[in-house]
């Protein structure tokens, strides 16, 4: 397993891409802002994006999922229930919150 870290917005916010080796499936966890250096680090290395992961819904960690989102066409989201029930509620939502594992 690789973990590779971005430090994202004026916040400073650690966004973590974990990447299976042997698979090149990537999860992104956190990405706090939009950020050509993290896109660039997941095609450069041919990485599969599987899933956004959200630990929180502060700004500073969920700022450039959107933008991520839009880049790798990823419509799957892991997060806690509370935080997929308040999101889900927001009209302009189409994405799908997911608890199940990644595998």
């Amino acid at each position: 397993m690789i973990v590779e870290t971005f430090v994202l917005s004026p916040f400073q916010q650690n966004t973590r891409v974990i990447v299976c080796e042997k698979s090149g499936r990537a999860v992104c966890v956190d990405p706090g802002a939009d950020s050509p250096e993290l896109v660039r680090y997941l095609r450069k290395n041919d990485l599969t994006l599987q899933a956004i992961t959200l630990t929180h819904a502060h700004l500073d960690h969920v700022g450039g999922t959107g933008a991520l989102a839009r880049e790798f066409q990823k419509r799957r989201f892991c997060c806690t229930r509370t935080m997929s029930r308040s999101i889900t509620r927001c009209p302009s939502s189409r994405f799908e919150w997911d608890s199940r594992p990644i595998n």
